[in-house]
């Protein structure tokens, strides 16, 4: 986005502070001319989704979000704040209240408004708590607050930057786990004691800000003290290594669902991964920097990229991305900052993932073609399940109703999280089974979906599948009913 002629005039007026000087601007006359007399404001051109939240708690009674928004001196469009507040419910901030037509705040979103943090960070950040994995969450939200910590380097030295980039990511196809272990090393050295010559050398070494990774050990110290302050976590726990906070860091499946949490997802078209769709009508690439894209097959660094992985040639099977954030190139859209996550995973963790204050009570399997409401699903049959307005699984009937059983007990896991810092036993009791479900060989074979152990571990939740309105005949949907349902 370019300046704005009172942004050029205010730096001009910089050379002439002290004495005479000269101004040296980086684009033509003409680039000039073409620009706008002042600054878009900001509250037009940036996202809304903070200031929504902000909106919910402080708006006066009776008073919109978008009634309170249109009090500003320069209100964003109604579109704008439609847009936020359809992503705000997608990852369960907003729900739909039961008294009347606007939408009500809920625990989770309370959360997102109190943390100094985009929202999708702090949603990230709570369910690195939440999965027991703390620790490389919050070096990894900690490192995503910040700005890229990669220095840009020369053209010559590329192929030593990507090598330096791979060292941490290695054939793991994600962004996020190699951030996570730039930031473990920087902070390991650290940990030895203040030595800023040997800071500046590993981080020339590995083409590192040196002082953004000082800067992301400081966010991390801030973070938890946010999360002590608003009783997420209590304030005893000793560092971010607390083991009864992390007993799964080490698990990379439980990782990577947590970092789900924190991103949007992409589902591959055709299972091909050149191209990911993002939403019903979009679809979008990856970003050629990121480091899934190098180790990518169709991808011309492929070669260089798996030089130094002699032992791990294969391509996972891209089926589902996290990703981070959106930019639009002359390309198209195109993703950053991207995680490869396996179905399970993507079916489990993806979307909206909250439920009621209540527990569930029953939850049944309906034929949605058959007369009678209470006649079950044939147990060869094929059910699909939204997990998004836009993204549904399919397939085969008891796999599909013992995976929403998973489902449902992380919904009410995460809801018992937000009322009191921890979950119940009942509820914790879905992550070891989780966890070893969850299971994911970047190889290209698929994780352990063994789920037979799960009526077991939870005889009391049952299923409820629902025909769509828009097509009776196939698409059903997932909901979680009231215990007043029979």
């Amino acid at each position: 986005m370019w300046i704005a002629k009172s942004n050029a005039a205010q730096r001009k007026g910089r050379a002439g502070r002290c004495r005479n000087g000269y101004c040296f601007r980086l684009y033509t006359s003409e680039d000039y001319e073409n620009m706008s007399e002042t600054q878009i404001p900001e509250m037009e051109r940036a996202s809304l989704h903070d200031v929504v939240l902000h909106a919910k708690i402080f708006a006066p009674k009776k008073t919109s979000v978008k009634q309170f928004l249109a009090m500003a001196l320069d209100p964003p469009s109604v579109e704008a704040i439609d847009y936020s507040i359809a992503y705000l419910k997608e990852i369960g901030a907003l729900d739909e209240a039961s008294t009347n037509d606007e939408l009500s705040l809920t625990k989770l979103g309370g959360f997102l408004a109190f943390m100094p943090l985009d929202v999708q960070l702090s949603r990230m950040l709570f369910f690195g708590v939440m999965l027991k994995c703390l620790k490389p969450i919050i070096d990894l939200v900690a490192a995503l607050a910040y700005k890229d910590p990669y220095v840009i380097s020369l053209e010559e030295e590329q192929d030593l930057a990507d090598l330096a980039r791979d060292a941490f990511g290695h054939r793991d196809f994600s962004d996020h786990l190699m951030l996570i272990r730039a930031l473990d090393a920087f902070a390991a050295l650290c940990s030895t004691g203040p030595n800023p010559v040997n800071q500046s050398a590993f981080c020339k070494e590995k083409y590192l800000n040196p002082m953004a990774m000082r800067m992301m050990l400081g966010i991390r110290s801030q973070l938890m003290s946010e999360m002590k302050n608003f009783q997420l976590l209590p304030t005893s726990v000793d560092g971010f290594s607390a083991p009864e906070y992390n007993s799964f860091s080490q698990s990379w499946p439980m990782v990577q669902a947590a970092i789900l949490g924190g991103c949007s997802i992409a589902s591959s078209i055709s299972g091909k991964p050149s191209r990911f769709d993002i939403s019903k009508k979009d679809s979008a690439i990856v970003h050629p920097g990121c480091v899934v894209k190098r180790h990518m097959s169709d991808s011309k660094h492929y070669k260089k990229s798996i030089a130094h992985f002699a032992n791990d040639e294969r391509d996972p099977n891209v089926e589902f991305l996290a990703y981070q954030e959106l930019v639009k190139l002359r390309e198209g859209i195109v993703m950053k900052t991207v995680t490869v996550v396996p179905p399970l995973t993507a079916f489990i963790f993806g979307g909206k993932l909250s439920a009621s204050e209540y527990l569930i009570q029953k939850i049944y399997a309906v034929n949605p073609v058959s007369k009678d409401p209470g006649e079950p699903l044939a147990k060869d049959s094929q059910i699909d399940i939204g997990i998004t307005d836009w993204l549904t699984f399919s397939d085969d009937f008891n796999l599909m109703q013992l995976l929403s059983k998973l489902r449902c007990k992380a919904a009410l896991y995460l809801s018992q999280m937000l009322e009191d810092g921890k979950g119940h036993e009942e509820h914790e009791a879905f992550l070891k089974p989780s966890q070893s479900s969850l299971r994911f060989n970047p190889q290209g074979r698929d994780p352990d979906c063994d789920m037979r152990n799960f009526d077991e571990a939870f005889p009391d939740s049952l299923r409820i599948w629902l025909p769509s309105s828009e097509d009776p005949q196939k698409v059903v949907q997932l909901v979680i009913g009231s215990p007043q349902c029979t």
